[in-house]
């Protein structure tokens, strides 16, 4: 990464530096891209700064191999030059900054999707779980990482404990979503606790029974009586338990309490952006009564706009589902005038089979997430929730 960042930083400073790079940068992709710096106080610019490098890489090979850049570094007075050149032509330069940005990447898309208006405290578990898969599949597919991998997971498990507690767990169980998934002992009790928490006594028990019957899609929760089982449903949990109001009150008004939640800060941060947008130098005669009407107007504008839109409002790519993803594949060969592709019916197939086998899975408790391990309870067998809270 400090290899990285000299680069980078050498090419914000020597203007005429960066004006040949821009050359070779419009000769190869007929336009120019930025190289970006690692700010601490700027999320995702980590992850930037191997991105930017390696969508320029051709650009930068030939920049190396340039007479004009190469007169330069024996300039006594440009030892910085030389020194780029050195890094950028070092064996193994561009293979570890394709490593650095195979392991950041899922930190980075998962910071961008938590900073999407549809987050909620539901999500901020998985999203730690799907960080922790997705660097176990990348040292699937290239063993040498495993060691750095190896050596971040600690920090992993520190800043786990850290941005997460045991509210999160409990609007964890609570999503639809991540029903099929099994919760170990420990994990349970820490929801059990937090259920005991916030919800009266006297109807705590009924509350346990109800939480378990909707885990096990059993009971008043059973698609033969409870019908919101939909994928439209529960990928809103606070649709989801709206329509379940009359199952329990108590553990439905718990789960609407969490999912109603604001999930982050975004909103008051985009609210100071547009602030400093509407109040600049040219406008510094303008009130704050003024300033802060107009900000008003253009925050709700936003909100009244995506209501208007309502169901036809467009999904973001991360927000589909797998059979949401399959049935696009497969849509867009049909507009392009091609048969449907095999393949995609044998993966629609096969996703059909293993969302029944999951269902079956799930009567005895499905898949224990990864991340249980960082949390804490191992991966030892998940109990019945009557015999949990008996003990």
């Amino acid at each position: 990464m400090d290899e990285a960042q000299k680069v980078v930083r050498h090419f914000k400073s020597a203007k005429l530096q960066l004006s040949f790079l821009r050359e070779f940068q419009q000769a190869r992709y007929h336009t120019h891209y930025a190289l970006c710096l690692s700010t601490a106080t700027r999320w995702g610019s980590q992850y930037s700064v191997p991105y930017s490098l390696v969508r320029s890489e051709d650009a930068l090979t030939d920049y190396c191999m340039d007479p004009r850049v190469r007169k330069a570094a024996k300039d006594e007075r440009k030892k910085d030059t030389l020194t780029i050149i050195n890094i950028l032509g070092r064996p193994g330069f561009w293979v570890d900054v394709r490593r650095l940005r195979s392991i950041l990447e899922p930190i980075y898309i998962k910071q961008k999707i938590s900073e999407g208006e549809d987050a909620h405290l539901g999500k901020v578990i998985a999203r730690w779980d799907r960080i922790l898969t997705r660097w176990d599949e990348i040292t699937e597919a290239d063993t040498e990482l495993k060691g750095l991998v190896d050596e971040l997971k600690p920090q992993f498990r520190t800043r786990l404990g850290q941005q997460t507690n045991e509210l999160h767990l409990l609007a964890y169980a609570l999503d639809p979503q991540t029903r099929r998934e099994r919760l170990n002992t420990d994990i349970m009790q820490k929801v059990l606790n937090q259920m005991r928490n916030y919800i009266p006594a006297d109807d705590y028990l009924k509350a346990i029974h109800a939480f378990e019957q909707y885990r096990r899609k059993e009971g008043r929760f059973s698609e033969g009586i409870f019908e919101s089982w939909s994928e439209e449903n529960i990928a809103d949990p606070s649709v989801f338990w709206d329509l379940a109001e009359d199952i329990d009150p108590a553990l439905t008004q718990l789960a609407k309490r969490l999912f109603y939640a604001i999930a982050n800060s975004c909103a008051s941060e985009r609210s100071f952006s547009a602030v400093n947008l509407l109040q600049d130098d040219h406008r510094a005669r303008l009130s704050p009564a003024k300033a802060d009407m107009l900000t008003s107007i253009l925050m709700n504008s936003k909100v009244f706009d995506r209501v208007e839109r309502g169901a036809n409002q467009r999904k973001s790519w991360h927000t589909l589902t797998e059979r949401e993803e399959l049935k696009l594949e497969n849509e867009t060969i049909q507009l392009l005038g091609h048969e449907p592709d095999e393949g995609v019916e044998s993966l629609r197939q096969q996703d059909s089979q293993q969302g029944e086998q999951q269902e079956e899975a799930s009567q005895d408790g499905g898949n224990t997430p990864e991340i249980f391990r960082y949390i804490g309870g191992g991966d030892r067998e998940t109990q019945a929730y009557i015999d949990t809270q008996s003990q």
